[in-house]
């Protein structure tokens, strides 16, 4: 858990107070990141390739498209508040309210999980494909299973052990991938990757707990009887929820598009998702990973709600430079790389 003067944490600050972003050393979150999210992201390109070939083009629409959407949607939304809130620099003492507001916004995944599902279900034209209800079903099931492995994932984080959460999520799209080629040839219907995708949840949160209760020695309480919600991280959670909406439908504009008003077939969704994940591989990979890193570096150099003078000169000043360094990086990406 989150604890001042834990020698991890002085040593990560350390190292980034001396050294340039730019040359990390080689055990860095941003290069494990970087390294398995290029690793992934090729992996998932060459089984989306093998999938084309032995899967139906509808089938591929439906599930890269509007499930993946359901999926996405409710994890974002639940998921995103939560971790910004999570992970910043606290002390000991705020831990367990912490672990309060994670078990009590679960109820708002459930509720969120079931309304997406009832506007999937019910009120958008569904595909002609068996399946379809049982698949928005799952892929919210899926999803609520992910989000049970929040405190694990944010008392990891925090603490600076980067690579478990890495290959949890690793080890949870390799499982995925490999259910989903392997039942293919015996289905091909929806039912391959609905079970790939509730298979490699239960791989990934199972993973986490088990290196939380690895690691967290004897501050693996799961729950405090008498620990109560800070206004203050209520407030904030709020906040970032209404970012969270905005940034969702920014990503994601296309998918909503396509899901709610009928502009093309789902074949031509399933061809569209993945030429599209191929030619977004650049920025999810590389801005994705330094906005988690720098915002992880931030979260624990900056004191939120202190003024400009109270704070880290050199925490300001690399702040700036970050933002700058960024903002450069996409306007030459726009004007010389259009996609």
């Amino acid at each position: 858990m989150p604890i001042n003067g834990n020698p991890r944490k002085d040593r990560f600050l350390k190292e980034r107070t001396q050294l340039c972003p730019l040359f990390y050393p080689s055990d860095t979150p941003y290069e494990s990141s970087s390294r398995s999210q290029v690793v992934l992201r090729l992996l998932t390109f060459i089984a989306n390739g093998y999938l084309v070939r032995i899967v139906a083009p509808e089938v591929l629409g439906v599930v890269y498209v509007r499930l993946t959407l359901l999926l996405t949607t409710i994890l974002f939304l639940s998921r995103e508040p939560l971790r910004k809130v999570a992970l910043t620099k606290h002390s000991l003492e705020e831990w367990p309210r912490l672990v309060a507001l994670i078990w009590r916004s679960f109820p708002f995944s459930i509720g969120l999980a079931g309304l997406l599902v009832v506007v999937w279900v019910w009120l958008l034209d569904p595909p002609p494909l068996p399946h379809y209800s049982l698949g928005c079903v799952m892929f919210g099931v899926s999803a609520l299973i992910e989000l049970t492995a929040e405190l694990p994932y944010i008392y990891l984080v925090n603490n600076l052990y980067i690579r478990a959460p890495l290959i949890a999520e690793g080890s949870m799209q390799i499982a995925r991938t490999l259910i989903t080629i392997i039942l293919a040839h015996y289905s091909s219907s929806l039912l391959p990757f609905i079970i790939g995708h509730v298979v490699a949840a239960m791989v990934m949160t199972s993973l986490l707990w088990f290196t939380y209760f690895t690691k967290s020695g004897g501050y693996d309480k799961v729950w405090y009887e008498n620990a109560c919600v800070a206004p203050a991280h209520l407030r904030l959670m709020m906040s970032f929820g209404k970012q969270s909406v905005l940034k969702q439908l920014l990503t994601e504009g296309e998918a909503y598009v396509m899901t709610l008003f009928p502009v093309i077939s789902f074949a031509q969704q399933g061809v569209f998702s993945t030429i599209s994940r191929l030619a977004s591989i650049v920025m999810r990979v590389g801005f994705k990973n330094i906005e988690d890193s720098y915002y992880l570096l931030f979260a624990q150099m900056l004191k939120r709600g202190l003024p400009r003078e109270q704070q880290v000169l050199y925490s300001i000043n690399f702040l700036s430079f970050s933002l700058s360094l960024s903002f450069s990086l996409t306007i030459s990406l726009y004007l010389f790389f259009p996609l």
